[in-house]
């Protein structure tokens, strides 16, 4: 794998901690549905424009792993005004959270203590960085994630029934050990996100660099309202997308 590093972006800085909820307009519940965080982490949540679900055309989220051609796992997570209000398998553990290029683990011993966002501008942004800590019985767990835009496109190119179009962002991931200015160590790992803005979330997120796992394919399954109110439904896979990004 492409050994990368990250300078660094001129980029605003937006410190949520202790911020003037009475400045701000609540654009969104925390859902009902899923364990609360800290207030701190709530109160951003709910406040944030960037940080919740921006669009309420997702219905559903059906995501499946097969391995020698035989389906062996399943999970699906079913949407109202944007929130997750039900679902199958561990739909319920992770909230996704800043377009869906991060989330907030709400269950399995987890407890997000704190999530940092950055931007060069309005979204979608040319480049963001996103830092989130979360604490357990086994102490620390860090994430941050530095990303920038590398197309845009009409999203029928990708997916023929989905309106909107379609952004391409490569993203440095640094899992643990990460510092909270977004420092990145040389073994930050790229990915290749996909990311709808019609849907309002990332619909595909793969490593640069292919990772085969003989016989393991997945893929992922969004049933969303059209412009004219019909459902319709898209199919994400990897395979697939790296074949249609690589001819664009």
């Amino acid at each position: 794998m492409n050994r990368l590093t990250v300078g660094a972006l001129s980029i605003l800085l937006l410190g949520f901690a202790g911020f003037a909820s009475a400045e701000l307009k609540k654009l969104r519940e925390w859902p009902i549905a899923l364990p609360e965080p800290s207030p701190e982490i709530k109160k951003q949540y709910e406040y944030d424009p960037e940080a919740g679900a921006t669009t309420s055309k997702l219905l559903s989220l059906t995501s499946r792993v097969f391995k020698d051609g035989a389906e062996i796992n399943t999970q699906t997570t079913h949407y109202r005004n944007a929130m997750p209000v039900s679902g199958s398998g561990n739909w319920n553990t992770l909230l996704p959270v800043y377009h869906g290029f991060s989330g907030l683990f709400t269950s399995m011993g987890y407890k997000a203590v704190k999530l940092k966002y950055a931007s060069s501008g309005p979204w979608p942004a040319k480049e963001f960085k996103i830092y989130t800590e979360h604490v357990s019985a086994q102490g620390v767990s860090k994430t941050a994630s530095a990303c920038k835009q590398i197309k845009s496109i009409k999203a029928d190119r990708y997916f023929v029934a989905l309106p909107g179009n379609i952004h391409v962002y490569e993203c440095l991931v640094k899992f643990g050990g990460t510092s909270g200015d977004f420092t990145f160590a040389p073994d930050s790992q790229p990915w290749m996100n996909i990311y709808s803005d019609y849907l309002g979330v990332v619909m595909s997120a793969f490593y640069k660099d292919p990772q085969v796992i003989p016989g393991i394919r997945t893929e992922a399954e969004y049933k969303f309202s059209d412009i004219n109110g019909r459902e319709q439904v898209v199919v994400a896979e990897e395979t697939d997308l790296r074949s249609k990004l690589s001819q664009l």
